[in-house]
């Protein structure tokens, strides 16, 4: 072998596990930010189960039903947020999106 050759051959396993770290970390960065919406549904009542027009809708708080990217909140997601992701009395008694319905009447509670 070449020197260059020999050179770069000793450093291909180095390159793989680098590599493998990197993807190792993404996968660490990006799994909690996928599951902390799912977190908030275990908070309210029934939040795994919410319906809009008859579709499921995993991302209570926001203007569409999967949450993949940054999305704008929805009346009740501001709500949410402005009641530090806690379902209280108050937040369970109050008519976020002016539907009429209270939001725990929406969420069953």
């Amino acid at each position: 072998l070449s020197p260059a050759v020999f050179a770069a051959s000793r450093r291909r396993p180095a390159m793989v596990a680098k590599a493998w770290r990197r993807a190792a970390l993404a996968l660490a960065v990006v799994e909690p930010l996928v599951e902390c919406y799912e977190y908030f549904q275990l908070y309210m009542p029934n939040g795994a189960n919410v319906m809009r027009n008859g579709v499921a809708w995993p991302a209570v708080g926001h203007t569409v039903a999967v949450h993949t990217e940054p999305t704008p909140y929805n009346p009740f997601g501001l709500a949410w947020t402005a009641n530090a992701y806690t379902w209280t009395k108050a937040l369970c008694n109050a008519d976020s999106d002016g539907d009429g319905l209270t939001n725990g009447m929406e969420l069953g509670d």
